[in-house]
C-alpha cells in the first residue's frame, strides 16, 4: 500500500490532489498502526500459549494430592524463618492469632 508513494515524496501543497494525498497517507499510516498491534497480539498469545501447563498443579489432576504434598515439602522455610514468624515481636508473627 505504502509503494505507490515514492519514498521521500511531499505532499504538493496547494495542488488539487492535496486532500486525497493526505487521507491515503492517513489510511497508510492507520494500516500499518493495526498490523503492529496485531502483531503484538500474536506474540502475547504466543507466550500465554507456550505457557500453558505450566501454571502449576490442576484441581482437575487425579495426582493433585501428591505433587502439592511434595511442593509444599520442597518450597517449606527453613527452622530459623519458622521461628521468626512465630516470635511475638516479629512484624509477621504479631499479625497471627
Amino acid at each position: 500500500m505504502a509503494s505507490v508513494i515514492p519514498f521521500g515524496q511531499p505532499i504538493l501543497t496547494g495542488h488539487h490532489s492535496e486532500g486525497r494525498d493526505r487521507r491515503y497517507r492517513a489510511r497508510v499510516h492507520a494500516t500499518f498502526g493495526r498490523a503492529f498491534e496485531l502483531h503484538d497480539t500474536a506474540n502475547a498469545l504466543d507466550r500465554r500459549a507456550e505457557a500453558v501447563g505450566k501454571g502449576g498443579v490442576s484441581g482437575d489432576d487425579p495426582e493433585a494430592i501428591p505433587k502439592l504434598t511434595s511442593e509444599a515439602g520442597r518450597a517449606g522455610g527453613t527452622a530459623r524463618q519458622d521461628e521468626a514468624h512465630e516470635r511475638p515481636d516479629s512484624p509477621r508473627g504479631s499479625r497471627r492469632a
